[in-house]
């Protein structure tokens, strides 16, 4: 006899009747099954020679944001160590994979990737006023941070980036938010933005409703998001980026001090 115990995907549960139907199959490869918990036992008189797909249904009972990876266990009821082992998860596209949640808060993460600028990116520079049209007329952000990022973490389908604020330039919610204080900013998996530990970053965006393990607010990045990498003073000082750096400069200042007043 073999058992396979199959754990489910956080806050899922099983089809009682597709559990059913499994018994009842010509066949029978299970002869009988067990519900515990979040696991689900399947009982097989034998196990076949050739390659067989057992299945279930499942519905999500409870809303869970970043859904981690279950496991699949197939052993020997009567030589346990005898066993082989599997992980499974939510497909890579599935919504499950697209919600970031706090406490009993859920984010739909879903939109489109943000892009990363480049510092002082060609042909921006050339744009008088791109910066503050985008934080104030379209979309017209939530918060703007100039930020050091400290490291890169991964959590379920998403990276989490921990930063460090240099300069708050604006905020909605988040009135805590003060220089030194740490932030954490989430991008999907599926995105291809990476941000350097040990580099600078103009950010600005529009406010999450999910909260970090210490109760701060945390930011998802997608296509409403600004993404700059600052530029090194040695970039700066250099004749051909002076005026991409004055302007930067300006920015920060009245976009700081005066908000969309300006």
């Amino acid at each position: 006899m073999a058992i396979a115990d199959v754990t489910l995907l956080s806050g899922f549960h099983a089809l009682r009747a597709d559990l059913e139907k499994l018994t009842s199959l010509s066949d029978r490869y299970v002869s009988h099954f067990e519900t515990e918990g979040p696991h689900v036992l399947l009982y097989f008189d034998s196990v076949p020679t050739s390659r067989e797909c057992v299945g279930f249904g499942a519905v999500q009972e409870v809303a869970v944001g970043l859904v981690q990876p279950a496991s699949a266990v197939l052993y020997d009821y009567y030589n346990p160590e005898h066993r082989c082992s599997v992980f499974y998860g939510a497909p890579a596209k599935s919504k499950l994979l697209s919600t970031l949640c706090s406490a009993d808060v859920c984010q739909c993460a879903e939109g489109k990737c943000p892009r990363q600028r480049r510092a002082l990116e060609r042909g921006l520079v050339e744009v008088d006023g791109y910066r503050m049209k985008f934080a104030c007329y379209y979309p017209r952000v939530d918060y703007g941070f100039q930020v050091k990022v400290l490291r890169e973490d991964s959590r379920a389908a998403f990276r989490l980036f921990e930063t460090s604020i240099i300069q708050v330039l604006h905020f909605s919610k988040d009135a805590q938010a003060t220089a030194g204080q740490t932030r954490n900013f989430l991008v999907r998996n599926s995105c291809r933005l990476h941000l350097e530990p040990g580099k600078e970053y103009l950010i600005m965006g529009l406010d999450g409703t999910t909260s970090d393990l210490k109760g701060q607010p945390q930011y998802l990045l997608d296509s409403n998001s600004w993404i700059e990498e600052m530029p090194s003073e040695r970039l700066c000082r250099s004749t051909r980026q002076r005026t991409a750096c004055a302007q930067l400069r300006d920015f920060l200042q009245e976009y700081g001090t005066q908000g969309c007043q300006v």
